[in-house]
């Protein structure tokens, strides 16, 4: 995982549209990581309980997510912004991961658009 990881970060760095839109294109339901990052991270969230048996889990999950926030963090400079980037995908996920559809009313497109505002008004 830790390897399919380091190459989805590599993709965000050179996709032309951004980290923040490849990081929210590939958390939506429907998409998935082209490296397979997407079914390993599922995979290892079934293991990765509170018991001493999903330790090894739950550092490999918290490596994913410090490769995607460090990847966040080249294009979004401010570290709470980044992180709040990251938790939206991170609820866009958890629903492609469940299968639970999107809610809201608000489309995919609307919601990078607005978080392109927000983040342009920032800098």
């Amino acid at each position: 995982m830790r390897e399919r990881s380091a190459r989805d970060a590599e993709l965000m760095r050179s996709d032309t549209a951004g980290t923040v839109a490849y990081y929210l294109r590939t958390s939506m339901p429907g998409n998935t990581s082209p490296v397979g990052l997407t079914r390993t991270y599922l995979a290892t969230l079934r293991i990765a309980d509170g018991t001493t048996s999903g330790e090894a889990a739950r550092s490999a999950l918290a490596d994913v997510d410090a490769d995607g926030l460090a990847a966040l963090g080249e294009e979004i400079h401010d570290p709470v912004v980044a992180w709040l980037v990251q938790l939206v995908g991170d609820g866009l996920y958890l629903r492609t991961l469940t299968g639970a559809p999107l809610t809201g009313g608000v489309s995919t497109d609307e919601l990078l658009d607005t978080l392109r505002e927000l983040l342009a008004a920032r800098s």
